[in-house]
């Protein structure tokens, strides 16, 4: 048994016999812990064994012990990992934290990998952020053990430890139940062997019964079966219009059943005050209440105002898209805001943010209905 001893201000280290097996040359000889001690020589460190040998040279700047048995060390600035026989694990470049008992989540120059116990690397540093799924609860659906959450050019993805990607890094959102969110707000959902079973284009997704959602697509509502991934529209549009239905095409009849426009749209959105968005030949305009174009079909968006107003404001606008770009039309279909900007929300009334790059500014604009 190895026992400290002390002489003329410095530590050493001597068996029960009284034979020195480390000479008293060190400024701090620390506890046994797993049969090894820390060891301090002017401002470094490393670690010995209960024979006076070095497990861990005395190269180190700070030395931590976990109860595992792995040594977590820092040198230059930058941590590694050692096992309890000094055997490098992980290289001393990174900031580590560990996430669990067999994982350790490293950042080098800003972005995150992920090493297992053993030293083996699961995750090359490569993304922005990495996280393990919460489990507070185990309902059906969730996201299994191993895979992890990432984010990478600032969209989000799923990984297993192998990391093989589940669900690429091209969403806005990611839901520990496989459901995607893109950039325009629209959901879709992947199962968890990587597979699209639903693309991105439906949202305000609202559980109606088992297999059933209630949901809108590119302004229709109707219903989803998530058992044959169809949607089914709904005919009723309000205000006693309906949706009508001819070799595939769409059109518009009134209360009385007149024909406002005839089965000649691929998709009909549901009214906004009386105004039609409607979808040609892969591009969305706007009619009024009569039929009437108001707006050709030149958007590859345009986005429905909620059916139920903000009580902040009077009217509500179209926000619409073209070649990439965002902007804004009135109820008149007239523009308020040109399709120049990479984003475009709605604050208040009047006054419109517009994004250029990472950069928002306001835009005050007078609305008409």
């Amino acid at each position: 048994m190895a026992v400290r001893f002390y002489k003329d201000h410095r530590n050493g280290l001597i068996d029960d016999h009284s034979q020195i097996l480390l000479p008293c040359s060190y400024h701090y000889i620390g506890d046994f812990r797993n049969g090894l001690a820390k060891v301090q020589l002017d401002s470094l460190w490393g670690l010995v064994n209960e024979r006076g040998e070095f497990v861990v040279p005395i190269i180190y700047d700070k030395i931590k012990q976990f109860s595992c048995g792995l040594i977590k060390v820092k040198r230059n600035g930058r941590y590694g990992l050692l096992n309890g026989k000094g055997n490098i694990l992980i290289p001393c470049e990174y900031r580590i934290e560990r996430l669990d008992d067999n994982l350790f989540r490293v950042e080098k120059d800003g972005l995150y990998g992920l090493y297992d116990i053993s030293g083996k690397q699961l995750l090359p540093c490569d993304y922005d952020q990495i996280c393990q799924w919460d489990e507070r609860d185990g309902r059906s659906g969730c996201a299994p053990d191993g895979l992890f959450k990432v984010r990478k050019n600032g969209s989000y993805g799923i990984v297993d430890k192998s990391g093989n990607i589940i669900i690429p890094c091209e969403f806005r959102k990611v839901t520990r139940y496989g459901y995607v969110y893109d950039a325009d707000g629209h959901f879709g959902r992947y199962d968890f062997s990587g597979t699209y079973l639903l693309p991105c284009e439906f949202y305000c997704p609202k559980r109606i019964g088992d297999g059933f959602v209630s949901i809108y697509r590119e302004g229709e509502k109707g219903v989803l079966d998530l058992e044959t991934r169809s949607f089914i529209p709904n005919t009723e549009l309000g205000s006693g219009y309906r949706r009508i239905t001819e070799n595939g095409k769409w059109g518009i009849t009134d209360k009385d059943g007149n024909t406002v426009t005839g089965c000649q749209w691929d998709r009909i959105a549901d009214p906004h005050d009386g105004i039609f968005a409607v979808k040609k030949d892969g591009k969305w305009g706007l009619l009024d209440k009569t039929g009437k174009p108001l707006v050709p079909c030149l958007y590859d968006v345009i986005l429905v105002p909620p059916a139920k107003r903000s009580h902040r404001c009077l009217w509500e606008p179209f926000k619409v898209k073209r070649d990439g770009k965002w902007g804004v039309l009135d109820l008149n279909g007239q523009v308020l805001i040109p399709c120049v900007w990479d984003d475009v929300d709605r604050w208040c009334h009047d006054l419109f943010g517009v994004r250029s790059g990472e950069t928002w500014q306001a835009v005050n604009v007078k609305g008409t209905k």
